[in-house]
């Protein structure tokens, strides 16, 4: 069975249409109104927030997706599907894997209510560049990681722009500010959604819990390297990218500031994926050449 992130489209698009609802309601962030909104929590990237367009604004085609759009090295050369894949009696996958997941550039589509996802999957999950079709013709296009929006813009069935998703972006109500930080406290207490800069130049804009970084979040070191992703008592933890100034890069998964379980190296145009345990790989698949 090949593992997609979706069994039901039709499911993803009402638990959409619900956060982009809720996101309307008020001008603030999805910080601040994550509390007991589920449909926002499991749609978008927490620290995210939203505009609205004004009226007039162009609209925009889509023609040239595809061809503008894939990805760097990392998704252009793993075994294609033959044949569409059936995931069950609505969904059918078009498009590329690797070890029975979805993995490169590919199409989901519900045969019952005409929805179409198109764009980039690492792992059997959505991440990079993709555009969603619902079933009334409106869209959303934007940036994914590891199945949540990170940024992008919704559009109606006349293709134009509504909303626009911003990443990591600190605009919401009572901040207050600390030495080197710059975003909520509770008790005198990192706790929410800040910004907070080292004496060297590091910086981390993402989410706190108890001083610590715990969430979702975004490091750039003073050296040049950078890492997106999770955290966990201030270290790297669960789903993440780090990239280096040389460009190298890893995708995957960590667990205390280490590499671990399902990851993917990129180098000097080449690929390899591989199992990872407490930093070292104790599995790699081939590496492929571009």
């Amino acid at each position: 069975m090949l593992e997609l992130p979706f069994k039901n489209l039709t499911h993803f698009e009402n638990e959409f249409k619900n956060a982009l609802k809720e996101l309307q309601s008020t001008e603030s962030t999805l910080e601040t109104q994550a509390e007991n909104r589920n449909s926002v929590n499991s749609v978008f990237i927490s620290g995210s927030t939203f505009e609205r367009i004004k009226s007039g604004s162009k609209s925009k085609s889509f023609a040239y997706f595809q061809q503008k759009q894939v990805e760097k090295i990392i998704y252009k050369r793993f075994f294609n599907l033959k044949q569409p894949f059936e995931q069950n009696s609505d969904l059918i996958y078009y498009g590329q894997f690797h070890n029975e997941k979805a993995h490169g550039f590919g199409k989901l589509v519900s045969k019952k209510s005409s929805i179409l996802f198109e764009g980039h999957f690492i792992f059997g999950q959505i991440h990079g560049n993709g555009r969603l079709i619902l079933s009334k013709g409106d869209v959303f296009e934007g940036r994914w990681f590891f199945n949540k929006i990170l940024y992008g813009t919704y559009y109606n069935e006349l293709l134009k722009p509504i909303i626009a998703i911003k990443e990591l972006f600190i605009d919401f109500p009572q901040i207050r500010s600390q030495k080197n930080y710059y975003g909520n406290l509770i008790n005198n207490k990192r706790e929410g959604f800040g910004r907070y800069q080292w004496n060297d130049g590091t910086y981390y804009i993402g989410e706190f819990v108890d001083n610590k970084m715990c969430g979702f979040g975004k490091m750039i070191y003073q050296d040049g390297r950078k890492y997106l992703g999770y955290w966990k008592n201030s270290e790297m933890d669960g789903y993440g990218e780090f990239e280096w100034p040389n460009g190298q890069g890893y995708i995957g998964q960590y667990n205390r500031d280490k590499k671990h379980g399902l990851g993917m190296i990129i180098l000097d145009g080449r690929v390899a994926i591989g199992e990872f345990e407490n930093g070292r790989s104790f599995s790699k698949s081939k590496d492929y050449d571009f």
